[in-house]
């Protein structure tokens, strides 16, 4: 249904995302996010996003390069419309 809104947490943020949805009555999204050992960050939603208003909730706080490759990585995944 387009206009839908659906939040998706980084891993630093799973509660405040959580919390966020509940209080807005937002459906919340799942995420899988892998890391691999050269440092680089995969990010894959695991229900469709497509036609669906997207919120990142990511904080910027420690590990702040972790945090803003996922960020990164899955702001792309979502304005490309590559997910589902």
């Amino acid at each position: 249904m387009p206009g839908e809104v659906i939040v998706i947490a980084g891993t630093g943020s799973p509660g405040r995302a959580a919390a966020i949805a509940a209080d807005l009555r937002m459906f919340m999204g799942g995420w899988a996010i892998e890391r691999f050992l050269d440092g680089e960050v995969s990010a894959q939603p695991l229900e469709s996003v497509r036609h669906k208003e997207v919120v990142l909730v990511q904080p910027l706080s420690l590990p702040l390069t972790n945090h803003l490759a996922e960020l990164s990585v899955s702001g792309k995944r979502m304005s490309n419309r590559e997910a589902l």
